[in-house]
């Protein structure tokens, strides 16, 4: 006998869900953010620098971002040297902005870190060797503060950085996942990143409205969806559209039967632990650590972790 099996659903027998990616640790602006998404259900992901964690102490930080997840975005957010800077000239004075020379990299205290400017502004740069120092020594900060091995995830400050030589090393170093900048919108039709070491955001705060309407009214093709708005709180607070995510809290929150509200990790993790089940002719087993959920010959069944579902 044939049966029909169907586990592509998050708890709630839902296929949509929904999160979001904030970066940097601006506590000001994220609290506001989190003033709105709390009370609707929405939990996220805050990718936060470990140098500006000054607000608060762990246990206050621990408060301040319970119950999202917490990414690595970097000590001192630097860029990283690239082909495209092969050109600069180095300098062992210290940067003075109102004097600085075009396309030159001014010495710092730190070993392999410069700073420049660039259409007026100062930015920092590292050697590969010093952007992983930097991008490990922000992980064990933030996993001091976080609990260990809870900071598995990696954003790029300024997007991803053109350096081959960087971005291997960073995905041979045990990250579950590598975010860029820039909105994919509905490129993906609302599902998942087929590539967790180069992926993006569905939508930024400036589109987010429309967006989510059109992700409210997409139908239902039998996959898991994705929808995830970012990149930065105080985006909104330049923007002057905090009205934008309160409507969309209004729209899509505390509606647990239709969108699943997890940060980034966990939705990655559920989507590799539907993909992990396994089905043959007598049974259908689930290897992963978390509760699935699926319709078997019209039937609602909920697969406990390392769980076994025999047909009649």
């Amino acid at each position: 006998m044939k049966h029909t099996v169907d586990f592509r659903f998050f708890p709630g027998y839902t296929r949509k869900s929904v999160t979001f990616t904030m970066d940097d640790g601006n506590v000001t602006w994220d609290k506001v953010l989190l003033d709105i998404v709390r009370p609707c259900g929405l939990r996220g992901t805050f990718n936060l620098c470990s140098h500006i964690l000054k607000a608060f102490d762990a246990a206050g930080y621990r408060d301040f971002y319970r119950d999202q997840e917490i990414a690595n975005h970097v000590r001192f957010h630097p860029m990283a040297m690239t082909p495209a800077r092969a050109d600069f000239s180095f300098s062992d004075a210290p940067l003075d902005p109102a004097n600085a020379a075009e396309r030159t990299f001014y010495k710092t205290e730190i070993e392999g870190y410069y700073t420049f400017t660039e259409r007026g502004r100062v930015y920092g740069v590292a050697t590969v060797p010093t952007y992983l120092s930097f991008t490990e020594q922000s992980r064990a900060a933030l996993e001091d503060i976080f609990g260990e091995g809870r900071v598995t995830g990696f954003v790029w400050p300024y997007s991803e950085q053109d350096n081959e030589e960087l971005r291997e090393a960073l995905r041979n170093s045990g990250v579950s996942y590598m975010r860029k900048t820039g909105c994919v919108f509905d490129s993906l039709q609302y599902h998942f990143p087929p590539d967790r070491m180069a992926w993006s955001y569905t939508t930024d705060s400036y589109h987010l409205l429309s967006c989510a309407k059109d992700y409210i009214a997409a139908a239902d093709d039998g996959e898991l969806r994705f929808f995830c708005f970012g990149v930065h709180a105080v985006d909104f607070e330049r923007a002057g559209n905090w009205e934008d995510l309160r409507e969309v809290c209004r729209l899509i929150g505390n509606r647990p039967e239709e969108y699943y509200y997890a940060p980034v990790i966990e939705l990655f993790r559920y989507e590799d632990a539907v993909r992990s089940l396994v089905v043959t002719d007598e049974e259908v087993i689930n290897p992963s650590d978390v509760t699935l959920y699926g319709v078997v010959d019209g039937r609602r069944v909920e697969l406990l972790p390392h769980g076994t579902y025999r047909f009649a």
